[in-house]
C-alpha cells in the first residue's frame, strides 16, 4: 500500500507553481509548505491537517499524498504488516 503512494518531487525554494495542482502563486495565492515531506502547494491543496507523530501535539498542514501516507502508515501500526494480501492467493469472499 505504502509502495503505491507517490511524493511530488523536492522544489527549489523559488518554486513558481504549486506541485498539486501547478497554478501559480501570487500575491493572493500565497506558498505554503507541507509540515510532512517541506512541498510548496497552494492553500487549497494543503486544507489537510493531521497532528503528526514525532513534532507538536498541533495538527498542522500537510499535502494530500503525505495524508494518505500518514493514514497508510497508521493503519498499518494499528493492524500490523500481516493485513497485506498475498498476489498469489485467491481473495475468499
Amino acid at each position: 500500500m505504502l509502495e503505491k503512494i507517490r511524493l511530488p518531487a523536492r522544489p527549489s525554494l523559488r518554486g513558481n507553481h504549486c506541485q498539486g495542482c501547478s497554478s501559480q502563486f501570487t500575491f493572493i495565492n500565497r506558498k505554503h509548505h507541507c509540515r510532512r515531506c517541506g512541498g510548496l502547494f497552494c492553500g487549497n491543496c494543503t486544507r489537510q491537517i493531521m497532528v503528526l507523530r514525532g513534532q507538536s501535539d498541533s495538527s498542522v498542514p500537510i499535502c494530500d499524498p503525505c495524508r494518505k501516507l500518514e493514514e497508510a502508515a497508521r493503519f498499518v501500526l494499528r493492524r500490523g504488516m500481516d493485513t497485506r494480501i498475498d498476489p498469489g492467493k485467491e481473495v475468499q469472499e
